[in-house]
C-alpha cells in the first residue's frame, strides 16, 4: 500500500475539517438550547424605561432633599 499524496492528504483534511465543524455547530446549538438562550437583541428595548425611571428618582429625590434643606434653614436648625 503506497502512502497518499499531498494533495489527497489535503482533502481528506478538508473533509475532516468540514465533519468537525458540523460536529462543532450541532453540539453548540443544542447547548445554547438546553440552556434556554434568547434572543439577544430585545435587550436594548427595556433600557429607555430604566433610564427615565432613575432620573425621575433622581429628580424626585433631589427636589425632596431641596425642601428639607430649606425646612432646615426656616425652623433654624441648619
Amino acid at each position: 500500500m503506497s502512502s497518499p499524496s499531498s494533495t489527497e492528504l489535503s482533502a481528506i483534511w478538508a473533509i475532516d475539517k468540514r465533519r468537525f465543524l458540523d460536529i462543532e455547530e450541532i453540539i453548540l446549538s443544542r447547548r445554547r438550547k438546553d440552556m434556554g438562550c434568547v434572543d439577544s437583541s430585545k435587550f436594548s428595548e427595556p433600557l429607555p424605561w430604566i433610564g427615565l425611571y432613575i432620573a425621575a428618582a433622581s429628580l424626585l429625590c433631589s427636589l425632596l432633599m431641596g425642601l428639607d434643606t430649606f425646612n432646615s434653614f426656616r425652623r433654624r436648625k441648619l
